[in-house]
């Protein structure tokens, strides 16, 4: 039987609300992208970062929210992804996650407050492999996150980060 010193605290999981949502890929705090320039979202960055074509790169990077450029970061049709996106996409969202957390201090210091507490990407457009759907899933989005609250910037270096 687990004792009160031995339980582990819930994980935590969000959707897009309550005092998580700022760990969200959704949540309006542009970054600078290398390679991509100037986005709204994470999301805009990693959506953006599928395209081969400048202009569509672009298109994405300036949709109105980062629904719209999900929406066009999927679209198979309109434009071609890169070739190698499977193997790269891990490497793109990471570096989105480390210029968002070193570009807003405040948003590094929420991602530290969960402590050592299991974050988990709650979803209900059954996506396993960024997040989890009812407890299943790789959920790559949150292990990203806690590892960079837990080890830290590896591919940013956040002097170097432009507000």
């Amino acid at each position: 039987m687990a004792t009160a010193r031995t339980r582990r605290p819930p994980p935590i999981t969000w959707i897009f609300t309550g005092k998580w949502a700022p760990l969200d890929n959704f949540y309006i705090a542009p970054i600078d992208m290398p390679g991509i320039g100037r986005c709204d979202t994470v999301e805009h960055a990693f959506q953006a970062a599928k395209a081969t074509s400048r202009r569509y790169r672009e298109k994405i990077r300036l949709a109105s929210g980062p629904g719209q450029a999900k929406a066009l970061g999927r679209d198979r049709r309109a434009y071609r992804y890169r070739r190698d996106w499977e193997r790269v996409r891990f490497g793109v969202m990471r570096t989105a996650l480390e210029v968002k957390f070193a570009t807003y201090p405040e948003l590094l210091a929420l991602l530290r407050s969960t402590g050592r507490r299991e974050i988990q990407e709650g979803n209900t457009w059954d996506d396993t492999v960024w997040g989890m759907v009812d407890g299943v899933g790789q959920n790559w989005l949150g292990r990203m996150l806690m590892d960079i609250r837990d080890n830290g910037f590896r591919i940013v270096r956040p002097g170097e980060v432009v507000a």
